[in-house]
This record gives C-alpha cells, sequence and structure tokens, in this order.
C-alpha cells in the first residue's frame, strides 16, 4: 500500500466511565462499519469519535454526556499517537502520549504533554501540533480567524445534523472565509500567505476607517473651540509665550534681590519644603527607572542569545530527523571495517550494521517529544523578550516626562527658596499670578500641539495603511492566479467523480442519471447539478454523501491534497432512504475502497447493512439495539 501525506487514521476508540470502559473497539484500515437499530447509539459513537479527534460538540445526547473523558489510538503520518480527552464544556485541551495505547499503560504522568484548544503566547494549540505530526500544512492566523483540527473534521465528518444541502457541518458565525479556508485547504489549493494576507488586509481596512473617524473628532472638536490647526502659527505662539514667562521669571527674580531677607513666613516654609520633597522623589524615580533600563537591556541580550542556541538545536534535530530518513534504508552486505559478509536473515527489525534490535517508531517519537519541547522553548522565550521589550519601550516614554519635570521643579525651587515676606509682597504675587496663568496657557498651547502631531501622525499612518491596502490586494491576487491552475484541477476532479457516484446510483432522480455538470463552492457552502440544487430529501442526502466521498476519493488519486485520507459518515441512509439505495451506496464505496492501492480509512453508520457486508473483515463492534446500546453503562 501506498502512502500519502498528511494522514490521520483510528486505530482504538474508547470511552470512560467512573473507571469502566463502556465502549472499546478496535478500527482497521479501509472500510469500518458501524451499523445497528435507529435510536441505539451509532451517532453517538461519531460524535465520539468526532470529539476524540479534535472536533468540537455543543451539546451532547444524553448517553455521551455520561461519559468521564475518550482515548484514541490514532496514527498521524506513520507515527502512533494515544490522545486523551475530557468530556466537559466546550474547547477542552488534549494530552498527547506519543506512542501506542498499550505502552501508554505503562507511562508516568511526566510522559504525557497537555496542549489546550486555543493557541496562546505563551503554548501551542494541540491543532498545531497534530497537523505537524501528520503532515498537514499549519494554517496561522489569529485567535479571531483560526483553521484549527475542529474546523478540518468539520468537513471530514458528515453528521446527520446538518442541512442536507450544505457541504460543510454547522456553525454557528461561521463565515465564508472559514469555509473557503478549510475546503481550498484540504484540497491542497490552499496557501497560508494567501490566509494571513486575507486576514492582514481586513485589519488594515478595520483600523483605517477608525483612524478616518477619529481625525475627523480631533478635527471637530478644535474647530468648535475656534482653534487654529496651522501648526507653524501654533509654534509661534508657544515661542512668544514662553519668552513672556521667561521674562516675568526674570522680573520677579530682580525684585526678590531688591528687598531685604527676613525669616520665611511658616507657610512659605512649607511650599518650599514641598517643592524640594517633590524634587528629590522625581530625582530617584527617575534613578530607578534608568536603573532598570539597563537590566532589562541586559536581560533581553541575554534571552536573544539563548533564543539563537535553541533555535540551532531546533535546525540540528531537523537535520538529523532527515539524516536519519535518508539512511533508514541503507543495508550492508560487507562490514565496512573487516570486509567480512554480513550474513543474517533477521534483519526486519534490527540496525543493518551492530544488529542491535530496534524499537517500533522509537526514535520518531523522541524526535518529535524533543521538537515539541524546543518550540515551546522558543515561544517562551520570544513571549519573554516581547515582554521586556514592552517595559523598555514604556520606560522610554517615562524618562523624557520625567527629566522635564524636574527641571521645572528645580526652578521653581530656586525661585521658592529666596520668596519672603517683605513690602514687595503685592508686586511678587501679581507676577506669580501671571506666570500662574503663562503656565496655564502654554499648557493648553502644548495640548494643542499633541492633538496636531496626532493628526500628523494619523494622516500619516493613513497614507501607510492605504499603500499597505493596495499592495495586499495586488499580492493576494497575484497569489490567486498562481493557485487557479491547480485548483481548476482538483475541483474538476471533485465535480467529474461526484459525477460518477451519481450515475452509479439507482434510477431514482433522472438528474443523477444524465449529469452533465456538478458545480460547488465552499464559501457558499452549496452544491448543485446542472444548475440545480433542490431535490427530494433521499436524494439531497445521497448528492452530499457523494459529493463528501468524492473529495475523500480524490485525495487518494492526486497526492498534493491535504485530505487526510480518512472519512466518517454517520447514517449514510438519513431522511427516509430507501433500502435498496443504501445498499447500493455501500456497495460501491466498499468496491471503490478494496480497489485503491492509497492508505485510507473510511468509517460510515448504518442501520440497514447490506447483507455481503455483515462481516467482521469490515463491521466494528456488535449489532446495536434499543435494549443493548452503544454505550454499556451496565
Amino acid at each position: 500500500m501506498t502512502l500519502f501525506k498528511p494522514t490521520l487514521f483510528i486505530n482504538r476508540m474508547i470511552a470512560v466511565h467512573r473507571g469502566k470502559h463502556v465502549y472499546d473497539e478496535v478500527f482497521r484500515p479501509g472500510i469500518n462499519i458501524i451499523r445497528g437499530q435507529n435510536s441505539s447509539g451509532k451517532s453517538t459513537i461519531t460524535d465520539l469519535l468526532f470529539y476524540s479527534l479534535g472536533g468540537e460538540i455543543s451539546q451532547w445526547k444524553n448517553e455521551a454526556a455520561m461519559v468521564d473523558y475518550m482515548v484514541a489510538e490514532v496514527t498521524l503520518g506513520a507515527t502512533k499517537v494515544t490522545l486523551k480527552r475530557d468530556i466537559d464544556k466546550q474547547k477542552r485541551p488534549l494530552e498527547i502520549y506519543w506512542g501506542s495505547y498499550e505502552s501508554s499503560q505503562n507511562s508516568v504522568m511526566e510522559d504525557w504533554q497537555k496542549y489546550p484548544f486555543q493557541i496562546s503566547e505563551s503554548k501551542e494549540s494541540f491543532s498545531q501540533v497534530l497537523f505537524r505530526a501528520m503532515g498537514m500544512p499549519e494554517v496561522r492566523g489569529d485567535n479571531s480567524v483560526n483553521i484549527t483540527m475542529h474546523q478540518i473534521m468539520r468537513m471530514i465528518y458528515v453528521d446527520q445534523m446538518t442541512q442536507v444541502n450544505k457541504i460543510i457541518r454547522f456553525e454557528q458565525w461561521d463565515s465564508a472565509l472559514h469555509r473557503e479556508t478549510i475546503g481550498n485547504l484540504l484540497c491542497g489549493v490552499y496557501s497560508n500567505d494567501l490566509y494571513l494576507k486575507q486576514l492582514e488586509i481586513d485589519k488594515k481596512k478595520k483600523e483605517f476607517v477608525k483612524i478616518e473617524a477619529k481625525l475627523k473628532g480631533i478635527v471637530m472638536i478644535l474647530g468648535k473651540a475656534g482653534q487654529d490647526i496651522n501648526i507653524a502659527k501654533l509654534e509661534i505662539q508657544l515661542g512668544e509665550t514662553e519668552a513672556e514667562r521667561k521674562l516675568q521669571y526674570d522680573e520677579l527674580e530682580a525684585l526678590k534681590k531688591q528687598k531685604d531677607l527676613g525669616e520665611y513666613k511658616e507657610e512659605e516654609k512649607e511650599a518650599v519644603n514641598q517643592i524640594r520633597e517633590d524634587l528629590i522623589n522625581n530625582k530617584s524615580i527617575l534613578s530607578q527607572l534608568i536603573d532598570h533600563r539597563e537590566r532589562l537591556e541586559f536581560e533581553i541580550a541575554d534571552s536573544q542569545q539563548f533564543l539563537s542556541v535553541i533555535k540551532e538545536r531546533l535546525e540540528a534535530l531537523k537535520a538529523s530527523k532527515t539524516t536519519r530518513d535518508a539512511l533508514n534504508d541503507l543495508t550492508f552486505d560487507f562490514c565496512p571495517v573487516c570486509l567480512t559478509e554480513i550474513n543474517d536473515e533477521d534483519i526486519e527489525n534490527k540496525c543493518p550494521l551492530c544488529k542491535a534490535k530496534k524499537e517500533d517508531d522509537a526514535e520518531k517519537k523522541n524526535i518529535l517529544r524533543m521538537r515539541q519541547e524546543l518550540e515551546m522553548q522558543i515561544l517562551e522565550s520570544v513571549t519573554l523578550i516581547n515582554s521586556r521589550e514592552a517595559e523598555l519601550d514604556k520606560i522610554g516614554l517615562q524618562i523624557p516626562g520625567l527629566n522635564s519635570k524636574i527641571n521645572e521643579l528645580s526652578l521653581k525651587y530656586e525661585s521658592s527658596k529666596r520668596d519672603v515676606s517683605s513690602q514687595y509682597d503685592k508686586d511678587i504675587e501679581e507676577l506669580i499670578r501671571r506666570i500662574g496663568y503663562l503656565d496655564r496657557t502654554l499648557e493648553n498651547l502644548h495640548e494643542r500641539a499633541r492633538l496636531l502631531e496626532l493628526i500628523d501622525e494619523l494622516v500619516e499612518k493613513k497614507a501607510d495603511l492605504n499603500k499597505d491596502i493596495s499592495r495586499l490586494q495586488d499580492e493576494i491576487e497575484t497569489i490567486k492566479q498562481e493557485l487557479s491552475s491547480r485548483k481548476e484541477i482538483v475541483y474538476n476532479e471533485i465535480a467529474n467523480l461526484t459525477a460518477d457516484l451519481l450515475k452509479m446510483d439507482l434510477d431514482r432522480e433522472a438528474e443523477f442519471k444524465f449529469v452533465d455538470k456538478v458545480s460547488f463552492n465552499f464559501g457558499d457552502d452549496d452544491i448543485s447539478v446542472d444548475g440545480k440544487s433542490n431535490f427530494s430529501a433521499s436524494s439531497m442526502v445521497y448528492l452530499k454523501n457523494s459529493f463528501h466521498f468524492a473529495m475523500f476519493w480524490a485525495s487518494l488519486k492526486k497526492e498534493f491534497l491535504n485530505y487526510p485520507r480518512f472519512i466518517i459518515f454517520d447514517n449514510i441512509e438519513d431522511k427516509g432512504m430507501e433500502l435498496e439505495r443504501s445498499h447500493n451506496f455501500q456497495r460501491k464505496i466498499v468496491e471503490l475502497s478494496e480497489s485503491d492501492e492509497v492508505e485510507h480509512q473510511i468509517i460510515f453508520a448504518t442501520s440497514m447493512i447490506a447483507e455481503e457486508l455483515e462481516d467482521d473483515k469490515y463491521t466494528v463492534g456488535r449489532f446495536y439495539t434499543n435494549d443493548n446500546k452503544s454505550l454499556e453503562f451496565g
């Protein structure tokens, strides 16, 4: 069998309730049929499969809600991995053990790694880890628009609850961009660069609108106050006011020198002491900020050096894996030292040179574990550096303001300590009042200057945003054109395979027998046959199932598809489909599966299994009934 990547297969699934296995079944490559009467718990099993692999269930069925947690052994690419997930509220984390379920039974808590549902600044999400392990391209977006295992499983799991005229599993607040990105990712025509640029252009357009509104608000406020928004005139006014204030201060100093120095009034002493205390406090704060700045600069440099070392180790690990993969199948007929012929028939699980026994997948598991740890250290280091740089920027903004305040306090202190009671008090008070008025005027002028500077900054930022939006539009169009040829190939392949499956249907829908063109659109979430998208309920189910199987089938024909060669159908004869029609579809699925050489896995549930398929090589577990349901709580 040929292995395409990405691949995702389930080997075993266990549901646990109060320490007891209420469901424990083994799945195989190829066909896996879950069968039983209606309302016997088939959909409960497919829902639990969906959830165990990273899907989200908004409302559990009663029996499923009684389960404490799920365990699933899966194959990601060529590596066996065991997953564990509690059943509780939404967005539960996933625990990962890098090995088979059997080996996990002898593991300790430290052997399991827990990953959250959503990515954070300090932790990868479990979707990122699983994508990387199975060979799926990673989709890097922000938290508001993100492609996760849940989003991928929405396309792979064909459930009963979603409307039959919709392609993808229903989700509230879904968007066309989301659906189109999921579809294109699985079809191999996804570009992470395109996706990020689409997110970026949306963000910049929103920012552009906000800046435009802010500009209008500032200009309106200044206009209503009758204030000039000419920065040149404002600078002249500032210069004149500062010159007048200096003149008043000089006059005050000259007046003070003319009078005899006497005793300070008590209230004057308090004022001088308060200014002196403020001056000392501000100088102390400035000194502390400078010391803290120097410490931060040293810590950032140290963290950057550590990050550089970790990145080098990660690259070395990747190079090591590449070398191991290249040399994995290398065999020796003669010893490279003594040239003696090497004879050993039992060489399958041994090193071809030293004959030491190789553990199954041990190297791959260790490399995956080490890679996860290094990736986490990189993420934590980058987060720490960003935090320290942000703190450094904050300090950089505080220091100039403190210097200005210290200069102002020094000037006031020098003036105040010479201020004595005399016959000149009235003149002095008048000068002080005038200086206070000028100080307030300067404060208002500086505030206007800050607003005008902000206007200039916003105008410049608006121009930069406009330039970025134009550039992104051009880049998005270029990427779309590059992807269009491959997209046309795979979309035509899926459409043609869907048409082939429709023609294999029993003679129930005339349009299916003579179909000329199947059209679909992931963003619009619809499928049509020769322009028609409304058929009988059972025919809509057959059309939807045919489309999904065609997409899966195309992944076995085209290696570049990112569809993981794995599909789940919940009750394929939904909406009143007749027995013969369901049996015909089941037979076609089995026939196509058994004729293909690419490794794959198909899981489907049915309440009316075709007689010849009631065989252990196809079925999973027993036949479920209303008296003996799928979950055995006892």
